[in-house]
């Protein structure tokens, strides 16, 4: 899950096309953007020997990615969120998974450094 989550929010930042509305205000960002595209991507296929002409061309699409997302700031931050929440999740997946000992064996600090790291820590009281 946080692979995946790291990929989608991967994808967003080289596709932000993917996850905004086609009817969106962003329309004409939207459509400079294609046209950069199939530009680097003709460039590629023509197997072109200016590289000063494919960085501009990556350049323009990046510079244009950046607008769209900054026209939605929203959707970047809900999918670092998600991101973070399954950050949280693998680090009280190793607590929860490691089973050495007996919860009674640990001395009292730490445990309350166990209580501590977790996220979800006001539940709980020693």
């Amino acid at each position: 899950d946080l692979r995946e989550a790291r990929q989608r929010l991967r994808d967003l930042r080289y596709n932000p096309q993917r996850y905004v509305p086609e009817n969106d205000p962003t329309a004409e960002l939207l459509r400079k953007r294609e046209r950069a595209v199939v530009w680097s991507d003709s460039l590629r296929a023509e197997g072109s020997g200016d590289p000063g002409e494919r960085r501009r061309a990556f350049l323009a699409i990046r510079e244009l990615n950046d607008r769209i997302l900054a026209r939605h700031p929203g959707v970047a931050e809900r999918f670092r969120r998600k991101v973070e929440q399954q950050e949280e999740q693998v680090l009280e997946n190793a607590v929860a998974d490691r089973r050495d000992y007996f919860f009674a064996l640990f001395s009292r600090p730490a445990l309350e450094t166990l209580l501590e790291r977790l996220p979800a820590r006001k539940e709980f009281a020693i």
